[in-house]
């Protein structure tokens, strides 16, 4: 339950507060995600509570979470689209937000950069986000890497320790075009992307600076909604026995 307001700054500038308070309720079990015949695991099998991180133990029950979040945006975003995407301008977003539950206070922060250009008769989007948080937070308050938000071409959050990361950021440039209908507004749209990111106690990939995925993707818009796939290639490797990963959305975010 939350209770949000916010106001133009002018000239772009927008400021929101948000209250707001939620009750947590981690699972208490977790399972194997890939087979490691040296372990003598396989997928799906149970890991017990206590072969859990200690970070992951200590925050596994129910909280109940009070928070204060404020957020800051700048946009200068065109109205002009191409395949459902502005044409031109920037948007920035700074964000810090801060929770108290009864094992102590925490805070996670961020700041976001997105530009566009038309060109070839699509357009290019260029997107760098980066988090960080506080070394006391729970697990599932912390940035994690990998996956359709991040790094695509390896699995959801499989680039992070199960525990989380203190700090990540990523960096996206994807082209977007038009295949079908109506080239600003079109039944379907087709993307390029290549993604980069890097975390703190980075999982993988081993001995690289960076994680880096790239690939190709498809989204259909359909009385108002946007089902997509993207097929994700780990160029940089990956934490799993697979050459190519793919992700569903409903929804188009950027």
């Amino acid at each position: 339950l939350s209770l949000a307001a916010g106001r133009p700054l002018g000239r772009g500038w927008n400021l929101q507060l948000e209250l707001g308070r939620e009750t947590v309720d981690p699972k208490d079990k977790a399972k194997i995600y890939q087979t490691d015949e040296v372990l003598g695991v396989e997928v799906d099998d149970d890991v017990a509570l206590t072969d859990l991180p200690l970070a992951i133990q200590g925050a596994v029950d129910r909280r109940h979470t009070v928070f204060a979040e404020a957020t800051l945006t700048f946009s200068s975003l065109s109205e002009h689209e191409i395949a459902h995407t502005p044409t031109s301008g920037v948007r920035t977003k700074l964000f810090w937000r801060t929770s108290r539950h009864s094992d102590g206070d925490h805070g996670l922060g961020g700041a976001s950069f997105k530009t566009f250009a038309p060109i070839l008769g699509g357009v290019v989007g260029l997107k760098t986000r980066g988090l960080t948080t506080v070394s006391d937070a729970p697990f599932y308050d912390r940035p994690y890497l990998g996956g359709l938000y991040t790094v695509r071409g390896v699995p959801s959050q499989s680039l992070t320790r199960p525990e989380g990361a203190d700090w990540m950021w990523s960096s996206t440039l994807e082209y977007r075009a038009p295949l079908t209908g109506d080239p600003e507004h079109p039944g379907l749209s087709g993307l390029l992307f290549l993604d980069v990111g890097r975390c703190d106690g980075m999982v993988a990939p081993k001995g690289e600076p960076v994680a880096m995925g790239a690939g190709w993707g498809l989204r259909l818009h359909l009385f108002g909604l946007v089902m997509g796939t993207d097929v994700g290639y780990p160029v940089t490797g990956s934490p799993v026995d697979e050459s190519f990963h793919m992700n569903a959305s409903v929804g188009w975010t950027f």
